[in-house]
């Protein structure tokens, strides 16, 4: 492979945007987009860097296409979106639209200019807890500079206005000597200093006979219960570190880290909400689940009835959502199994082609929550969630992902995930209960989900 300098990407990203910017004969435009090779590195090494409020990494994991996914690393806001209220999503096609028709670039380069960012899980309250402030209802950031990286190579795409190439190319420059510092990462034990639990398993035994009484009463088919632990702790974690075990230990799923100032949303999620290209759609159901140590687990797994009943809900759902919108969608008529470290998943996956070209935000707003984050009814039990669980979810269990200017996107439920802030780690984790749930059961799987990330997060369980 053919060694890039810092030097040489600098000089060819300098001339590209200077030159561009001659040639920019537009009066609308306020940003030209260039692209420049950069030296290889894994992304997960750039998410230490601290030279912006605002940085996103991404990568789809394994599961896009069955083959190894670029990952990418963005820092700098040249445009930042923030919205807030029901109609956020609705807000947001706009608003990106908007941005992206300011932006002069190559052709074959404006499809990889992506927004990255997502939603809470529903609109908060005027009093809504105060640890998940800074990232609101909903956020996209098109960053300034996005470091893509693959097995083919690597490269830089950079967006500057006109009179600030000098800031685009300090943080280029930042990050292209972050990408050829190689280092290990490091090898930190979190000790947590304080503990807490929202449901601790008295609270969840009650929790769980509560959504049990308003199923019998008819109201409510399923309700997903969540629990939000939280720890103090001496210092805060190494993200690349975060990282990097979470690509060792859950390479098939979709991870991220989301960073707003002195906060970092990070999880490793394996379940896809939707991936839009052109009219093709692609969802999945994903509920039912078992403790990989268990004996003949996945047999177990398939012939569970509590679970594959779990299950049902949620293809029901994504089926009659997008039934109507597409003139064909195909599933299987049985769950596979999706086959993680520590936990099994029976899985459904979903393929459509639409009727018409839909904007990612629009399917995003449809299907969100499915009944593997929420219930049936879809409404009634995201209100009974907001009226009885203990603490907010923020953005636990809601959309995150990206968006270009056709409208095309990938978005994934953030499960597995963690709010990182001030020396105060949040780690959440839910469970589908139906009639059938044992409180017991329900409660040792959020256990189990729980243990991934704690693990990543080096701190003891």
């Amino acid at each position: 492979m053919t060694f890039i300098s810092t030097a040489h990407s600098l000089a060819h990203l300098s001339q590209a945007l200077r030159q561009s910017w001659q040639e920019v004969e537009t009066a609308d435009a306020r940003w030209v987009a260039v692209e420049c090779p950069a030296p290889n590195a894994a992304a997960t090494s750039l998410i230490d860097l601290k030279t912006s409020a605002y940085s996103v990494y991404w990568t789809a994991g394994e599961q896009t296409l069955g083959l190894p996914s670029e990952e990418r690393f963005g820092i700098g806001a040249a445009e930042l979106i923030q919205l807030t209220g029901s109609e956020r999503l609705t807000h947001a096609q706009t608003e990106v639209q908007s941005c992206f028709s300011q932006i002069v670039c190559a052709e074959d380069l404006r499809p990889q200019l992506r927004f990255f960012g997502g939603t809470s899980f529903s609109p908060r309250k005027d009093k809504a807890d105060p640890s998940w402030k800074q990232f609101g209802d909903a956020y996209f950031l098109l960053p300034r500079v996005l470091y893509c990286s693959s097995a083919t190579g690597a490269r830089l795409l950079c967006l500057s206005e006109r009179h600030d190439i000098d800031e685009t190319l300090l943080l280029a420059e930042q990050l292209l000597r972050a990408a050829e510092e190689v280092h290990a990462p490091e090898s930190r034990v979190l000790k947590a200093t304080e503990r807490q639990d929202s449901v601790p398993p008295t609270a969840w035994h009650a929790l769980i006979e509560a959504i049990q009484s308003s199923i019998r009463t008819g109201g409510l088919e399923k309700v997903v219960a969540a629990r939000c632990v939280s720890f103090e702790v001496a210092q805060n974690p190494c993200l690349s570190t975060v990282m990097t075990r979470l690509s060792q230990t859950a390479p098939r799923c979709a991870r991220f880290a989301l960073t707003v100032s002195d906060q970092t949303f990070v999880g490793a999620t394996p379940e896809r909400l939707i991936m839009k290209e052109g009219k093709s759609v692609t969802s999945e159901a994903l509920a039912g689940s078992i403790d990989a140590r268990v004996e003949d687990a996945e047999n177990v797994l398939l012939s569970s009835q509590k679970d594959r009943q779990e299950h049902s809900c949620v293809v029901r759902a994504i089926e009659e959502t997008l039934g109507p919108l597409c003139q064909e969608l195909s599933l299987p008529s049985s769950p596979d199994v999706r086959k993680l470290k520590h936990i099994l998943h029976l899985r459904t996956p979903i393929h459509g082609v639409l009727i018409d070209d839909l904007h990612v935000l629009s399917l995003v707003d449809r299907l969100h929550p499915t009944p593997a984050v929420g219930g049936l009814p879809q409404r009634t039990a995201v209100k009974w969630i907001l009226e009885h669980e203990e603490a907010e979810r923020g953005w636990y269990a809601a959309p995150v992902g990206w968006l270009n200017h056709l409208g095309d996107g990938e978005f994934v439920v953030a499960l597995r995930s963690a709010l990182i802030s001030d020396k105060n780690i949040r780690i959440y984790a839910g469970a589908g209960i139906v009639a059938g749930s044992d409180p017991d059961a329900e409660y040792a799987e959020t256990e189990l989900k729980l243990s991934g990330m704690l693990s990543a997060l080096g701190l003891a369980s």
